[in-house]
């Protein structure tokens, strides 16, 4: 139990650090800073491998708890599991339990904020590209004299 309480511990630091990366994040994609936006990026990787590794160990240790207490507990939540934990864990999984909870609520209000501001960028994005394209179909033709067998070379493909 004590091995399962630190690990969930350890969870709430990485998710913690996660929020911080995406109020950060939050402050990137309003300032349009693509590099930064991208190093942010590489980080939460770094700490998402992290989490991973910490939710094997969450796995592995239920599993050892199933096997002294009895196949049931690894379908329990870790509500149910807190509760029917010994006396001196009941109280650290229920505040584990808790702080986890609000830690991933958090979390996902804030990228469903940072999701929106994303779908703001893309539609400005493809708003331009929209714009950019049809001043292309504008084409103002030269008089048939001017005729020219060269194809015109664009900057811009509007298939892009």
């Amino acid at each position: 139990m004590e091995a399962l309480v630190s690990v969930l511990k350890g969870q709430v630091k990485e998710y913690r650090s996660l929020i911080e990366l995406a109020k950060r994040k939050q402050e990137v994609l309003i300032g349009n800073d693509i590099r930064e936006l991208d190093k942010l990026n590489k980080e939460e990787q770094n700490i998402i491998i992290g989490v991973a590794k910490l939710e094997s160990k969450r796995l592995e240790i239920i599993k050892d708890l199933s096997e002294v207490f009895g196949s049931a507990i690894s379908s329990y939540t870790l509500k149910e599991m807190a509760e029917q934990a010994p006396e001196p864990f009941q109280g650290q999984l229920n505040n584990v339990c808790q702080e986890l909870n609000e830690v991933v609520e958090d979390l996902n209000i804030i990228n469903q904020g940072n999701s929106s501001l994303i779908e703001q960028a893309l539609k400005i994005v493809n708003f331009t590209i929209s714009t950019i394209a049809q001043s292309e179909r504008e084409v103002i033709y030269p008089e048939k004299e001017a005729k020219s067998t060269k194809p015109i070379s664009r900057i811009f493909d509007s298939k892009a």
